[in-house]
């Protein structure tokens, strides 16, 4: 199911209620760069690519915990939202 959709073949994919979300990417080298660049922005997240996952469905996980704020959640899609206008 998709639940958001950044552009640019970049979408949030999974059970919005559930804890491991996929933010989908077109590719390992933009799941790195994005990946990256969320780091950078003080989230914790990593760029799952081929061999763990086939090619064409490299994605970056993120795991929403109980003690994650409304605020840090906000952030981390502001976040994603900012790469793609810096680019």
């Amino acid at each position: 199911m998709e639940v958001a959709n950044f552009g640019d073949g970049v979408h949030l994919k999974g059970n919005a209620d559930g804890p491991i979300q996929a933010i989908m990417t077109p590719g390992a080298r933009l799941s790195v760069r994005l990946a990256k660049w969320v780091r950078e922005g003080g989230f914790e997240v990593m760029a799952i690519r081929a061999p763990t996952v086939k090619e064409g469905g490299e994605r970056i996980r993120v795991v929403i915990h109980e003690f994650n704020s409304s605020e840090e959640i906000v952030g981390l899609k502001d976040r994603l939202e900012e790469f793609w206008r810096v680019g």
